[in-house]
């Protein structure tokens, strides 16, 4: 399953874990990896394309599902680069700094939240810009590139203080507010379907509230016990995850429970394989010991171990998985997938 491993040392990153983050993984596996001084694109073979030194620790890079747009967040705005290495485009706000911000599959697009405001970039060119009334902690575009859902915070403005409001909002890619619905508690995780429903987490006290969102009301919600950090959902809405303290839960479409594992779900493919960071049940006190990769219904396909994983994704097409070691870093191939592939190529004959 693994296609290459090199350790930090050998590409010129820190050894400090601590330090080292890395990009989500293109659908032709590339990824990028980097420290608080320099950034390095690798390829599938594990070759490097180009290594950069730009502090880019402030967010997790983007790379486009097809691997020509890399984005990077700097610590006066944003940046663009091509596969190749040449610069693409830079964003540098003129007042506000950068809340948070997200970029399209296809790299066409990036959303940015300057405190109260979202802005839309086309290319690295505003083409809009609208007023949120709070702060916007969590941007997400739908596949398709027609949707924008955000996950807006107010604060209380009279006594400078946390409010327990949060705006769920859905935009269309021209800029059209098309609904939003307020709830109690604090956003954790927004993802918007190529349909444009929202799977909206948010925290309330000592627990957490999955929802399944549609035209600006709730389809149905989930009450979890304890903190949760992560939602996740395939293209068309017919799979979707929550991570956190507990481990992971996944539901179906109707909002019922499939299964739970222990672990951290770090990403999804479109096709609802789900790749994991965690313990194995054999051997609970150990933390992210293994990886697991698991099937749509929640079944264990495969486990590869990995210890002290820190980051680990998945591609979009599902063919490669990339994590974070605590001297390495490790591109997988998803070979069974592989063999679905070929059977099925086989059948169509």
């Amino acid at each position: 399953m693994e296609k290459w491993r090199k350790s930090l040392k050998s590409i010129g990153l820190s050894t400090d874990i601590t330090k080292v983050f890395m990009s989500n993984v293109s659908n032709r596996g590339d990824l990028l990896v980097g420290d608080r001084e320099k950034v390095v694109l690798l390829n599938a073979k594990g070759e490097i394309l180009w290594k950069k030194k730009i502090n880019a620790a402030g967010g997790r890079p983007y790379i486009s599902e097809d691997g020509e747009i890399i984005v990077v967040e700097e610590p006066d705005g944003l940046a663009a680069y091509r596969r190749e290495g040449e610069a693409a485009w830079k964003f540098r706000p003129v007042k506000d700094a950068v809340v948070s911000w997200s970029t399209s599959r296809s790299g066409n697009y990036t959303a940015v939240a300057l405190s109260n405001k979202l802005q839309l970039l086309e290319r690295g060119e505003a083409v809009w810009e609208n007023y949120t009334g709070g702060t916007a902690h969590f941007l997400s575009f739908s596949p398709n590139d027609k949707f924008i859902a955000l996950a807006t915070w107010i604060e209380d403005v009279a006594f400078f203080a946390p409010s327990d409001v949060t705006y769920f909002t859905l935009y269309s890619i021209d800029g059209r507010r098309l609904w939003s619905i307020e709830v109690k508690g604090f956003p954790q995780g927004v993802y918007v379907t190529n349909g444009g429903e929202l799977f909206a987490l948010w925290s309330k006290g000592g627990s957490s509230v999955a929802a399944l969102i549609r035209g600006g009301s709730v389809v149905w919600s989930r009450e979890l016990l304890g903190h949760w950090r992560v939602a996740l959902s395939t293209p068309e809405g017919s799979l979707f995850a929550v991570s956190g303290e507990g481990g992971t839960y996944i539901f179906d479409k109707k909002g019922t429970p499939v299964s739970h594992h222990p672990g951290i779900a770090d990403g999804i493919s479109d096709n609802g394989h789900l790749v994991l960071r965690g313990f194995s049940r054999e051997n609970p006190f150990f933390f992210s010991s293994h990886i697991f990769l698991l099937s749509p219904k929640g079944e264990e396909i495969r486990r590869v171990e990995a210890i002290n994983a820190i980051h680990t994704g998945i591609s979009p097409n599902g063919k490669y998985i990339a994590t974070i070691t605590a001297d390495a870093i490790h591109l997988l191939e998803n070979r069974e997938l592989i063999k679905e592939e070929l059977i099925r190529k086989i059948d169509e004959l």
